[in-house]
């Protein structure tokens, strides 16, 4: 694997990605003044991967020869660092830093090429948006309950993530420390009942409401193909569960 991403895709010019962040940022504020607006980035290091390679590919290259197979991590990691240093140059309060690392059923790797690959480069990226007071949530899908604490050792201030991963554990661990967003089922808002809603919001509610951080969300976000009445049980039980 001898890829370049920096070769490859190029270094973004640090005062023109300024300027388009802090437009975001501007243009957010106008529509909803009221809201914190996060920075962020999506393809962090392994959803680069993916975009870059595809999940097949991707595994393969990794594990046939990590050492070399590091080089590009690096590059990418490069252009997330390029992109991190110039969301500290707007005025956005947090930065949103997402990276599909597992799948449903968990890792896709042993958690020593985590430990050893990809960890200690979030440390560096946190590192350097902490140094500049701001705030770092960590979203990622699937199943890392496993990975929790090292994601919080490596600097995050909160987390999201879908229903695989444990919000009881987070809860217990992290609830009075740490940001804990979501967790509820889109698939229930879909397919289920108003009282599988109503329960699932109930599950998630009873959990997180005694945490001074936790923010009710749906996890993978509300598809349009929702029916309105189940959107409708969705907000109506929040509403009635949301005061601590």
């Amino acid at each position: 694997m001898s890829l370049d991403p920096v070769e490859e895709y190029g270094m973004p010019p640090h005062n023109a990605l300024v300027a388009r962040f802090q437009a975001n940022q501007d243009y957010c504020r106008r529509l909803y003044p009221h809201a914190v607006f996060s920075g962020g980035r999506y393809h962090t290091l392994f959803s680069a991967c993916i975009r870059a390679f595809g999940w097949e590919m991707f595994m393969m290259a990794a594990q046939t020869d990590p050492a070399r197979f590091d080089r590009v991590l690096e590059g990418f990691a490069t252009l997330t660092l390029a992109e991190i240093h110039a969301w500290l140059d707007t005025d956005m309060a947090v930065f949103l830093c997402h990276d599909d690392i597992v799948w449903a059923n968990g890792p896709v790797f042993s958690p020593e090429w985590y430990r050893r690959y990809i960890f200690p480069r979030y440390k560096t990226f946190w590192d350097a948006v902490h140094a500049r007071d701001r705030k770092v949530i960590f979203c990622a899908d699937g199943l890392w309950t496993m990975f929790m604490d090292d994601i919080a050792l490596a600097g995050a201030d909160g987390f999201i993530f879908e229903p695989s991963t444990s919000l009881n554990e987070a809860v217990q661990k992290y609830g009075s420390t740490h940001v804990i967003i979501g967790n509820a089922d889109c698939r229930i808002l879909q397919y289920g009942s108003p009282c599988d809603i109503r329960g699932e919001v109930t599950r998630c509610v009873s959990l997180g409401k005694h945490c001074p951080g936790y923010f009710m969300c749906v996890s993978n976000h509300i598809p349009n193909g929702i029916p309105l009445e189940n959107l409708e049980c969705y907000f109506e039980s929040f509403e009635k569960l949301r005061v601590r």
